[in-house]
């Protein structure tokens, strides 16, 4: 119980600290910039996987537990997520969301320009649950393309 309340105490704290709060500037875990920016609790870092022929994918991780995805490419495969069933919104970013306790939650986004960085996809990594799967979402939320 006492667990419980820990874990719920602090995913409200960095939910707190994630609101309001503008995109920042993010590197990797070379110090390298990544064409992206976002809101990063304490203790997240940006992992790079090895480059793709025109694409990067990076992890947010914390302890080593992936929280959420990212995409810089030009052919994102979106959803990502098709052994589940959801809702995709139009716009710009587009926004791919489950239906979980009667409400809509939002687990990829992607933002498209290909004029600058092509596109940018960004999802919550599918093994999360409870308060994990919940700052991941906010993290997720937070993330969009440098300079926007």
């Amino acid at each position: 119980m006492l667990r419980m309340l820990a874990t719920l105490a602090t995913t409200v704290l960095i939910l707190a600290g994630c609101a309001g709060i503008p995109a920042q500037p993010l590197s990797d875990q070379d110090g390298q910039t990544v064409p992206f920016a976002g809101v990063l609790p304490e203790g997240f870092v940006v992992v790079a996987r090895p480059r793709g022929p025109d694409f990067t994918v990076y992890d947010i991780t914390k302890g080593g537990t992936g929280y959420v995805g990212v995409y810089v490419g030009n052919y994102a495969s979106f959803p990502l997520r098709r052994d589940i069933e959801g809702t995709t919104t139009g716009g710009n970013p587009q926004v791919f969301g489950v239906e979980r306790d009667g409400g809509l939650r939002p687990m990829e986004y992607l933002w498209t320009d290909e004029e600058s960085y092509g596109q940018v996809h960004v999802w919550v990594q599918s093994s999360l649950a409870g308060a994990e799967e919940t700052t991941a979402r906010q993290v997720a939320q937070s993330i969009r393309p440098a300079g926007r």
